[in-house]
């Protein structure tokens, strides 16, 4: 569990200790001997006759004692002018010889034995104090003092290691070993009290699994019998919380507290200030205290005295550091259970998460069929509905009427537009072209030259021959293309067409009115735009435009049927129009000038004249020998011949247009307006 809290006063007494010399060596035997604290003054005579210093380098060991301030720790002196050890030197052998004291002290009865400045068993490292138990395995104690690369270190470490000594590394608490940290812009001096900067070596030290560890040979207060109780051992810790991925609970005996907080739950960015958000639960772990790892920059300082630690092959251990170990310990397993908790939760919603996944494709797949067979289904009806419309524009009096004074449907009814939508219903007219366009023609221009139309009348037309127009609302793109339909659309590209070709003069009604008579479910938009468009005939069929235009550049087919004549009331009436008896004839009819004209132009038409004691026509114009639709769409695209009949007229330049306001001659840009903007 976690250790307890460490006082920073520690590092203080530890790395910025008196500096004392309190052991000496007896001159009989070598022996070296530590003067207990309050013994200066009673024993300074026995000090001068019996004691000398055990410095390897002092050159006049003469000694005397100093009975210091009662708070400050009685030591050894060197008579005036001798001495001058430094003080790293002297606090370095001090540490040695304490250690080994230290040693005798608490294993010596059990066989083991410590030797200063002992080499190892292939003579290449030299270990301070090293420690030999009864079975052979030996630990080398390294004070290090001195600066000590990484490198430097890993080879003696190694070595050691090789020569399978343990080797117990303890740092100098004097020098470049047992600094401060370096105080951030942010921080305050006070948070940085009883912590210490890591560098290098203590990273090296950590990622070999070793402890850190420091020592100070003079530490401590009071009069001691024991030379341990004042050698302080230092090490380091660092804080963590146990491994959370979630904010509810682990069950296990780490978690401190559970604390209610409110969050606040948000949508499109603004708070749900109805609810005012949700409640969650959060738990807050104990914080525990472990040895540092690699990469740690900064750790919390412990101490122990030497007297409270213990040494075993393994190593030196203090109270604080066998604390942090089983902590670590501790933290690890429960680190380890609450991962298998979150990799077992992390299944189990992956687990629901693919029975989702699987559910939702599933869903999606029925869905995706049911709508294909929809569309499917919706396929074979609208082809079914349009095999339906084009049998009942093949049975439609308009079409026997059409067929049987042409043989065909002129191309000026079945001609193919850019621009134009040819998928069945797509355009809002659920019929074949040549229908709606034959009843517009049959009821709006043929024999009605010089008389207006507008897009309300071919509505009507349309509308009362039975053919089903998409609503405005629901027809594609509705009233969003300003205010038009597909349907409309379709109607005003062909009376375009008509207009290139002359038979019409398409313009836009200064009269911007609304007609009260129109459906009440078209909206205003529409009804204006149906009042507004309209167009004047020029020509139709039976007098075609004295001087054709050149091609429209928006039709994908030429006009290649020759000039026709208008639709016979009746077949009676066209059997009256024959000029032989009990045979088929031709008749070349010249066609009469319009007011305004050219003279007239004699055009050939092919009227096919049934005689009762002839049998059935024989020839390719008569109804026996018509073509049907699918057939006429065949001949359009390329795909199958037909034969349209004589030649076309020859083309002839058109006159200039001119503006129904002013007289002037008018662009040609304008043709669809038939006026000058400001006219």
């Amino acid at each position: 569990m976690p250790t307890a809290r460490h006082d920073p006063q520690l590092l203080a007494a530890l790395q910025d200790g008196e500096r004392c010399l309190v052991w000496a060596r007896r001159r009989s035997d070598g022996t070296l001997y530590r003067l207990a604290d309050g013994d200066a003054a009673r024993l300074k005579a026995w000090t001068k006759e019996h004691l000398e210093c055990f410095m390897p380098d002092c050159r006049n060991r003469r000694l005397t004692t100093v009975a210091r301030h009662p708070r400050r720790r009685d030591g050894f002196s060197h008579y005036a002018g001798a001495g001058g050890h430094s003080a790293e030197g002297e606090a370095h052998q001090q540490a040695k010889v304490a250690l080994r004291a230290w040693v005798q002290d608490t294993l010596g009865g059990h066989g083991v034995s410590a030797v200063l400045e002992q080499a190892s068993a292939d003579r290449s490292r030299v270990a301070d104090v090293m420690v030999t138990w009864p079975d052979g395995r030996q630990v080398a104690i390294e004070v290090q003092y001195a600066a000590l690369t990484v490198e430097q270190w890993r080879q003696r470490h190694e070595s050691y290691w090789q020569q399978g000594v343990t080797a117990v590394w303890l740092l100098g608490h004097a020098g470049g070993h047992l600094r401060a940290p370096r105080r951030r812009s942010w921080e305050q001096e006070e948070t940085l009290a009883g912590r210490v900067a890591l560098g290098d070596l203590h990273a090296a030290m950590t990622e070999a699994g070793l402890p850190l560890l420091w020592i100070n040979p003079v530490w401590g207060e009071g009069a001691g019998e024991s030379a341990g109780k004042e050698v302080g051992i230092g090490t380091v810790a660092v804080t963590t919380t146990p491994h959370r991925a979630r904010h509810d609970s682990y069950g296990d005996a780490w978690e401190e507290t559970w604390e209610e907080t409110w969050e606040e739950t948000w949508d499109d960015g603004e708070a749900d200030r109805e609810n005012g958000g949700r409640a969650a639960w959060k738990s807050h772990d104990l914080v525990a205290k472990v040895p540092p790892g690699p990469g740690t920059e900064r750790a919390v300082f412990h101490a122990d005295p030497l007297s409270a630690c213990s040494l075993t092959p393994e190593g030196l251990h203090t109270p604080t550091l066998r604390k942090l170990q089983a902590t670590a310990l501790q933290l690890a397993a429960v680190n380890t259970a609450r991962r298998r908790l979150d990799e077992e939760r992390e299944a189990r919603e992956a687990h629901a998460r693919r029975a989702y996944q699987d559910r939702q494709q599933a869903r999606q797949d029925h869905q995706r069929a049911l709508a294909e067979a929809r569309e499917r289904r919706m396929q074979r009806q609208r082809q079914l509905q349009r095999q339906r419309q084009e049998q009942a524009w093949e049975a439609s009096a308009l079409h026997e009427d059409l067929v049987w004074t042409y043989g065909l449907v002129p191309q000026l009814l079945r001609v193919r537009l850019d621009g134009e939508d040819h998928k069945y219903g797509e355009n809002g007219i659920f019929c074949p072209p040549e229908h709606w366009r034959t009843a517009v023609y049959h009821h709006l221009i043929a024999g009605k030259i010089g008389r207006s139309f507008t897009l309300q009348d071919t509505y009507r037309v349309i509308r009362d021959e039975g053919i089903t127009l998409a609503h405005p609302a629901r027809a594609r793109g509705g009233a969003g293309h300003n205010g038009t339909t597909d349907w409309m659309n379709a109607v005003t590209v062909w009376l375009q067409h008509l207009h290139a070709q002359g038979y019409l003069q398409v313009h836009r009604s200064l009269d911007r009115s609304l007609d009260r008579s129109l459906d009440r479910s078209l909206d205003r938009s529409l009804a204006n735009r149906l009042v507004a468009d309209g167009a004047r005939v020029l020509a139709d069929l039976d007098h075609p435009p004295a001087a054709p235009a050149p091609r429209a550049a928006s039709a994908k087919h030429a006009l290649t049927s020759p000039g026709l004549a208008g639709l016979p009331t009746s077949p009676a009436a066209r059997h009256q129009q024959s000029t032989g008896h009990g045979r088929q004839s031709t008749a070349s009819t010249a066609v009469p000038a319009t007011a305004g004209s050219a003279a007239p132009v004699h055009v050939p038409v092919h009227v096919p004249v049934y005689v009762p004691d002839a049998g059935p026509p024989s020839t390719t114009t008569g109804p026996s020998a018509l073509a049907s639709t699918s057939e006429l769409r065949a001949a359009e695209d390329g795909s199958g011949s037909l034969d349209v009949g004589s030649p076309q007229p020859p083309h002839v330049a058109r006159p200039p247009l001119q503006c129904q306001g002013c007289g002037k001659q008018l662009d040609p840009i304008l043709a669809a307006y038939g006026r000058h903007i400001l006219c």
